[in-house]
């Protein structure tokens, strides 16, 4: 089989011979632009799981950064490719489970997308990726015996095993714990010759929301699955910060941690190029380059300024840009985007401090301060292991960004503005500063 991931032109991908085993968020697959880099280095990551060399990696962006889209690609990639390499998706989502039923879904989740494979019937991926579908053993093992797939006995085998469990009475975090080791599990099966490329979506959930009993942090129950270089993870997470802690504290030199960058320039043009066409904007290649830097080149913003909405222009210039950004700051989807971000920081931080340090830092985009630096061109009156200590919960909850102990102004210009049209008051803007971007 050929490579896949092939480019064509204007930063788009040649799909020929690409089988969509899951549906991606995108939509159309030819919507799908750019991200070269990205995509490059994820190949070449899986691609040498088959040498039993790749480590597990962390690959960490906020929100409409464009995490999962890539993942979905490099998934349905991975399964056309059918170079011994079985993808599995799982995608962590808020609200509470218990470990054991967690165990059941995780497990049930994973068996539907290696029989997917082995049956190249994309159905069972489909289903498997679809959190509207239930899924269970009892459902699975049925299926399963009419089925002629390599490793039948086997994995009919561990899922009796499985019913077993459920039946039981275990602790929450043992059925965590047996769950998160069944992908590394089965391959480590004698004779199967398949490697697994586990991608986990929305990883901060996990320890948010799944019920392990008396352990808090059931992230821990990857500890010795995480180095097992035949079924290596790439888990991504929403809340950087709060991801890279958990890394750190409890999966040490487990992950190498990438963050997700902002697009390359050119591909964000074609993309804005793209999608202004087909939302019936007049948008040309000058008009599109403004619009990628007033999004600073962060996909999902470029997606929110150009979706059409009641009352909301159409874009031909430059004004009406500003007014379709107008319109996302003051009760848009940037604003809702950006006031999650917000309360989860101010659950644990002084509100009026955080918006203040937030704008003071995204008003110097570009410039870093110590704590001490930011505490006297401020003039705060607050006490300095509090100032260091909010600091560390803003960067946590990825309202700022930290540079070797010196914190700035995250990268997307957005939030700035959401800051400027709806806490001015807060913030203390004058009268001339409240329209201006800048």
């Amino acid at each position: 089989m050929k490579k896949l991931l092939r480019l064509d032109r204007n930063n788009r991908w040649d799909l020929e011979g690409i089988e969509l085993a899951i549906r991606e968020r995108v939509g159309k697959s030819e919507n799908f632009i750019g991200r070269v880099r990205e995509l490059e280095f994820l190949y070449n990551w899986a691609d040498n799981i088959k040498n039993e060399v790749s480590r597990s990696i962390a690959f960490l962006g906020r929100r409409k950064i464009g995490k999962s889209l890539i993942l979905e690609r490099l998934y349905n990639i991975i399964y056309s490719e059918k170079k011994g390499l079985i993808p599995f998706y799982y995608e962590f989502s808020e609200g509470m489970r218990t470990g054991k039923e967690f165990y059941e879904d995780f497990i049930s989740r994973f068996y539907l997308q290696v029989i997917g494979y082995y049956t190249r019937d994309m159905t069972f991926n489909r289903r498997a990726v679809d959190k509207r579908t239930t899924v269970n053993f009892t459902l699975l093992l049925k299926q399963l015996k009419t089925l002629d797939i390599p490793h039948k006995t086997e994995i009919m085998t561990d899922l009796d095993i499985c019913v077993q469990m459920v039946m039981r009475d275990e602790s929450p975090y043992e059925y965590v714990i047996a769950a998160t080791a069944t992908p590394r599990g089965f391959a480590t099966t004698p004779d199967v010759e398949e490697k697994v490329v586990q991608m986990i979506d929305e990883f901060q959930f996990l320890n948010m929301y799944i019920d392990a009993g008396v352990e808090d942090k059931p992230c821990k129950a990857y500890m010795s699955t995480a180095e097992m270089k035949v079924a290596p993870l790439l888990i991504t997470g929403s809340l950087m910060g709060v991801v890279s802690e958990e890394l750190m504290l409890w999966l040490p030199h487990r992950f190498d941690e990438f963050i997700v960058p902002k697009m390359n320039a050119q591909e964000a043009i074609h993309m804005t190029m793209n999608y202004g066409k087909i939302y019936g904007h007049g948008i040309t290649p000058e008009i599109a380059s403004y619009i990628v830097h007033i999004t600073n080149n962060v996909p999902g913003r470029i997606i929110d300024i150009l979706t059409p909405k009641f009352g909301k222009p159409l874009i031909t210039n430059d004004v009406d840009a500003d007014q379709a950004l107008k319109y996302e700051v003051e009760d848009g989807t940037i604003k809702h985007d950006w006031d999650e971000y917000l309360m989860l920081a101010m659950k644990a931080v002084n509100n009026i401090n955080m918006r203040r340090m937030t704008w003071f830092l995204c008003k110097h985009e570009g410039e870093w301060y110590y704590p001490g630096d930011l505490k006297r061109e401020m003039s705060l009156d607050i006490d300095d292991q509090k100032l260091r200590d909010e600091l560390a919960l803003l960067y946590k909850y990825d309202i700022v960004e930290r540079n070797r102990g010196r914190y700035g102004g995250v990268f997307d210009r957005t939030l700035k503005k959401v800051l400027m049209t709806n806490y001015s008051d807060i913030l203390g803007l004058p009268e001339k500063d409240f329209d201006e971007y800048y």
